[in-house]
């Protein structure tokens, strides 16, 4: 990560919440195994994920409510036209 990206992680809302993604896979909640989908990732506190910005391949993202919601109704659009071809 960048000094820039930490600062401006530092700088968030104290209750702001994250994903922790090491090598292009997502923490789980509690930091118990790895998942290659948003939907099975971990939210960390600021505090918490800053506590792994030393380790080698970490990137930190913050979550987005907004973006996660329409994440979600994508994947439930595409569900419902693979249950209409049947």
């Amino acid at each position: 990560m960048t000094k820039k990206e930490i600062i401006q992680i530092k700088s968030d809302h104290p209750n702001s919440q994250y994903y922790i993604i090491k090598r292009g896979y997502f923490f789980r909640e509690g930091a118990k195994g790895y998942a290659e989908n948003i939907e099975d990732a971990g939210l960390f506190s600021k505090e918490d994920a800053l506590s792994y910005i030393n380790d080698t391949g970490i990137h930190i993202s913050k979550f987005n409510l907004e973006q996660y919601n329409q994440e979600i109704l994508n994947k439930i659009e595409i569900l419902k036209s693979k249950l209409k071809r049947r």
